[in-house]
């Protein structure tokens, strides 16, 4: 059985290293990564189809920052899936746990959903790196 929806599609942000510049360092530094690189955004089908890299970033941006610089914001909708750095930015993202709340089982099953159904644009990542 297949779950994929033609029009739903998948994306992500990611690092791309390089090597560290003096007089970048400070811009292209990802402290999440602890490395220098600059940001990609990686947009795919549910069945693993590439369709876009965006253009570079400064690697010490957010995915959300950098999703609204590329403009994606206009072009993708709630039927776009996304991580959690995506949350308030209109797409189908998992629910983030409140401290001290216990998640309801049946939220816990929606983000599993979610992120088994994003697992795709971590494969094409990791391919389009190696």
């Amino acid at each position: 059985m297949s779950l994929d929806v033609p029009d739903s599609l998948v994306v992500d942000g990611t690092l791309v290293p390089t090597w560290n510049w003096r007089s970048l360092g400070k811009t292209n530094f990802s402290g999440k990564h602890k490395r220098t690189g600059f940001n990609h955004h990686v947009i795919c089908t549910l069945n693993g189809r590439l369709l876009v890299i965006t253009d570079p970033l400064p690697g010490a941006r957010h995915d959300a920052h950098a999703f609204r610089a590329h403009g994606l914001d206009q072009l993708l909708d709630s039927s776009t899936l996304a991580d959690k750095g995506y949350i308030g930015l209109g797409l189908a993202t998992p629910t983030r746990r409140k401290p001290g709340v216990k998640v309801p089982q049946g939220v816990k099953d929606n983000n599993r959903i979610i992120n088994r159904l994003r697992a795709v644009v971590e494969r094409v990542i990791a391919q389009m790196k190696s």
